[in-house]
């Protein structure tokens, strides 16, 4: 379980696995998963980063590092494709 002060995040954080679930179906890519990835300002997060709820917490000053570990999945004229089909599929915010 993870807290913020007295709240538990466990909404939120459902939250935010939706959100990348939503990325994912949206995006429809078989071969790329979004994941979920919150990077948290202000604070530590214990051990540097941490799972909950499917979820990864991540310092904000960690995230690089952590983005930097991950193996190359797409290439760059597959990364402007994708840019693309995003701008294309994805609804702005109101």
């Amino acid at each position: 379980m993870v807290w913020h002060g007295r709240h538990l995040l466990v909404s939120a954080l459902r939250t935010t696995l939706w959100e990348a679930d939503q990325a994912d179906e949206v995006l429809s890519i078989a071969d790329v998963q979004v994941a979920a990835v919150v990077a948290v300002h202000g604070t530590s997060v214990p051990w540097g980063a941490l799972r909950a709820e499917g979820v990864t917490l991540v310092s904000a000053r960690r995230l690089p590092d952590l983005l930097c570990v991950l193996p190359p999945v797409l290439g760059p004229e597959r990364v402007a494709w994708l840019t693309d089909r995003a701008r294309v599929r994805f609804r702005a915010a109101a």
